[in-house]
Formats: structure tokens, C-alpha cells, sequence
């Protein structure tokens, strides 16, 4: 089973790897080089193009997360609604990246937190959703 810790972990990995984020503040674990901001404003369901293009080359696949994306030649970028699974989809599949053949299942119950006060970062998500 893969612990909250883990998945933390793996969320600051990918970030490092990809030169992409979901959070806006200084994160310990991440580095300092400039990184593709995804949905880090209040009610951002934007993806950037150039996060686009980094996740389509690592395999990406916006239909299976419920994400409504243009080809990335297309200038494009991609979004999802407030307050969709999508979001939590796409949270998942790029902390997957950096954890062997992880699986996730959305659940509504009372879980240790990924996101807020005690999570990863206070603000990640902002306007979105708690992510569990």
C-alpha cells in the first residue's frame, strides 16, 4: 500500500523531474529552478501549454482524466472544471509518475490529507477542491 508520505514524496520528485507544479509557495523538496505553474490561482482549472506538452511526453492522456486538451502544436492549453475529479485525476497520475505502477481510487471518506494544514502545502489546489 502507498502511504501519504510516499506519495508526498512523489509529488516533489516529479515536480523536480518535470519542471512542473501545482503549488504556488516555496515547497521543501522541490527545487528552486523555475517551474510550469498548473491551477495554482483560486479557481484555476488551467494547464498551461507547455505543462501540456511535458505530460503528453511523458505519456499523458487528458480524455482518461477528464480533462478537455488541445494538441500542444496548437498553442493551447488544457482545463477542467471547478470541482470535478479531474483535477484530483491529474494530482494523482503526475505524483504517479514517480511511483512504480501506482494506482488510485478517489474515496469520499475522513483520510490523512495531501493537501492543507498538516499536508504538502497549505494552498495547493486553491479554489479547487480538499484533495484527500
Amino acid at each position: 500500500m502507498t502511504t501519504l508520505g510516499t506519495i508526498q514524496d512523489a509529488y516533489k520528485s516529479s515536480c523536480n523531474r518535470l519542471g512542473v507544479q501545482f503549488h504556488n509557495n516555496r515547497l521543501e523538496g522541490v527545487d528552486d529552478t523555475p517551474k510550469v505553474k498548473v491551477a495554482v490561482d483560486y479557481d484555476d482549472g488551467y494547464v498551461p501549454p507547455e505543462a501540456v506538452k511535458i505530460f503528453k511526453e511523458h505519456g499523458w492522456d487528458p480524455e482518461k482524466l477528464g480533462i478537455y486538451a488541445d494538441e500542444p502544436d496548437e498553442g493551447e492549453g488544457a482545463s477542467f472544471e471547478e470541482g470535478t475529479i479531474a483535477y484530483v485525476n491529474l494530482l494523482m497520475w503526475f505524483c504517479g509518475l514517480s511511483i512504480a505502477e501506482f494506482k488510485w481510487e478517489v474515496v469520499e471518506d475522513n483520510l490523512p490529507s495531501f493537501n492543507g494544514y498538516g499536508g504538502i502545502c497549505e494552498h495547493f489546489g486553491y479554489g479547487m477542491m480538499h484533495v484527500g
